[in-house]
Parts: structure tokens; sequence; C-alpha cells
């Protein structure tokens, strides 16, 4: 099992790898074919310009899924925290009128919305 994960992610590497000399080669191939316009080598230059453009069009898909999961696991991150952050202030103690000296385990309201307000969006702040 362990061999397939990485046949699986050396096979993603080397597909990207591929892919991202599509563009690059596709422009040499369509400059080469426009050297001498003749009607088979306008047709080789319209092969490869579609051939770039499904190669520009599947890198943007890539982009525009890593983008939506990447915010989707940044919004469930946030929303849970600030869930766990909220039932801890409705359980906390009131320590406003204790005497000094004894046991402090609770946060006051200015902790808890600095939490929130400053703490976690850093905490939770996307990564690519």
């Amino acid at each position: 099992m362990h061999y397939a994960n990485i046949d699986r992610g050396l096979g993603r590497v080397i597909s990207r790898f591929l892919a991202g000399f599509v563009p690059a080669y596709a422009l040499r191939m369509i400059l080469s074919a426009l050297d001498n316009p003749t009607s088979e080598s306008i047709a080789t230059a319209k092969y490869w310009a579609f051939i770039t453009f499904l190669a520009h069009l599947s890198f943007a898909q890539v982009d525009l899924f890593k983008n939506w999961h990447t915010r989707r696991c940044y919004e469930r991150t946030r929303g849970q925290l600030f869930c766990a952050l909220h039932y801890k202030a409705l359980r906390r103690r009131d320590i406003s009128g204790r005497i000094t000296g004894e046991d402090a385990d609770g946060a006051d309201l200015g902790k808890i919305v600095n939490l929130m307000q400053y703490v976690l969006p850093r905490v939770v702040t996307p990564c690519d």
C-alpha cells in the first residue's frame, strides 16, 4: 500500500512537471509552423494553439479547486475555533468579584474578546 501512494504521488509530480512544458513546447511548434505559412502549417498552428488553450484551462481549474478547498478549510477551522471559544466564554466563571490570592482559573470577558478579535484570525490564516 505504501508503494501505491508513492507511485501515485510520483505520477502527479511527473504529470505536473510535463504539463508545465506544454505551453512552451506548443509556442515553439506554433512559431515554427508559421515560418512558412501554408494551409497545413496553419492547421498545425491552430492545433497547438488549441492544446495550449486546454493546458491553460486545466491549470486554471486546478488553481480554482485549490483555492476553494483552502478557503473551505480556513472557514471550517475558524468556525470551530470560534465555537470552542464561545462555549468556553459561556462556561467561564466570573472572577471580577474575587479577592486576590484565590484561584484565578477563569478568564474575564476582555481576554475572550481579545482572543476572538486579534489572536484567532492570525491562527487560522489560510496556507497555500
